[in-house]
């Protein structure tokens, strides 16, 4: 049963359901910044950018890097659709960073006016933030 202090929420991909439960918080990376969402929020549709997205649960705090995409918030449950979204243990650190270094060296040749870009380059440092390798 859900409590008033806790939301349901699911966190999902194309390919799977990532996470779907009970919480207490969850931290989003919007695309003007990052935004918490607690039990009772007013209803929101967002738009989300690259980065971190944390749940919190009774067991502790769960961080998850995602890709673009949107959340939506109605009726004390969350639902966010990302492009991938990956727990430390399922990131490979060395391909993240070369990600990283590729998007870099494009954004230096083709200016930083590419928004394709800027997202490659967002969702590599998501993904070396959660894994502790920023």
């Amino acid at each position: 049963m859900i409590s008033s202090k806790t939301f349901q929420v699911e966190i999902v991909t194309p390919e799977s359901t990532k996470f779907e439960g009970e919480i207490n918080e969850l931290i989003i990376p919007g695309v003007a910044g990052e935004m918490g969402i607690l039990a009772g929020h007013a209803p929101l549709l967002a738009m989300l950018s690259p980065g971190q997205l944390i749940y919190e649960t009774t067991e502790g705090q769960f961080p998850l890097a995602v890709g673009e995409g949107f959340a939506t918030v109605a009726n004390n449950k969350a639902v966010c659709l990302v492009d991938f979204a990956l727990r430390p243990e399922e990131i490979d650190i060395e391909q993240a960073k070369q990600e990283r270094e590729e998007a870099l060296e494009a954004l230096k040749d083709q200016g930083s006016g590419s928004d394709a870009l800027r997202i490659r380059l967002q969702a590599a440092n998501a993904k070396l933030k959660v894994s502790g390798n920023a």
